[in-house]
């Protein structure tokens, strides 16, 4: 029996993420050293700016250590499920409109102009409308996460499904497929590339998002634990929770970045690019 050969997807795939995987060490020398240089520059107190051996002796000195750590671990997996349920309604709904656009031209003419003008009020402004309306618990969160997440990938998936060549859009058509029939076999597959980057910079807009909405509404996860400590001075609690958050964002990040990376080698060559 032969080998295996692994397809260009699988291949690129793995070189991605090695790459990754490099990125990621060197980044995070790279942003401690940046770090330590910016608060010792200009003499921040260990007070206020804790130093990276600070954070590190708070979450592992012993039995109050891992008491820490498992409180910050809760408060991330909080933050992390809100960001998850409104990334997920975000590009669900985002899907579906970029899909409705793609098909009607006229739908995508009449609403585009009220999505920009949602797009530039400013998730805070409307923070204390939301927790009025669903109250401050998870909806909330959900709601903020949805309108940061949202808007921005509608176009990019729209972008995506508007890039399927003209030649095979013009073939189908040839043979009476209509705009459903465009969608499902040409538009659909050609938005793949499109969909996986608009998750991959969704990511970290769902975590910030969600991480504004604990610290302004609802008090729960990392954000309410960072607005917390900073109220009551704990900044090496909030030096943690943010590197914390930081270190799980960058590895979501990056690992959407891999599947991003062979999408494109299985789906890319059926856009115009």
């Amino acid at each position: 029996m032969g080998r295996v050969r692994p397809g260009p997807g699988m291949s690129r795939g793995v070189a991605a993420a090695l790459r990754q995987l490099l990125l990621i060490a060197v980044s995070a020398v790279a942003a401690t050293g940046l770090w330590i240089a910016v608060l010792e520059s200009f003499r921040v107190s260990p007070l206020l700016g804790a130093r990276p051996w600070a954070v590190w002796a708070y979450l592992s000195d012993g039995a109050e250590g891992a008491g820490r750590r498992a409180v910050l671990l809760g408060q991330l997996g909080e933050t992390l499920a809100h960001a998850s349920v409104g990334l997920l309604a975000a590009m669900v709904s985002a899907f579906l409109l970029a899909a409705a656009f793609a098909m009607v031209q006229l739908l995508e003419t009449a609403l585009t102009p009220l999505l920009l003008v949602l797009r530039t009020v400013p998730v805070v402004v409307l923070t204390p409308v939301i927790t009025i309306v669903v109250g401050n618990g998870l909806g909330a969160v959900v709601v903020i996460v949805f309108l940061a997440v949202f808007f921005p990938c509608v176009f990019l998936m729209l972008q995506g499904m508007r890039s399927a060549r003209r030649e095979q859009l013009d073939l189908l058509e040839a043979y009476g497929s209509g705009s459903w029939g465009l969608l499902v076999r040409l538009r659909l597959p050609a938005a793949v590339p499109s969909i996986s980057a608009s998750f991959r910079v969704a990511i970290p807009i769902a975590v910030t998002g969600a991480m504004l909405a604990e610290w302004l509404a609802t008090g729960d996860g990392l954000g309410g634990a960072i607005s917390r400590a900073s109220g009551s001075f704990d900044y090496t609690l909030m030096w943690s929770a943010m590197v914390l958050i930081t270190v799980v964002t960058a590895v979501a990040y990056a690992s959407a970045t891999v599947l991003d990376e062979v999408l494109r080698a299985r789906f890319g060559q059926l856009g115009d690019g």
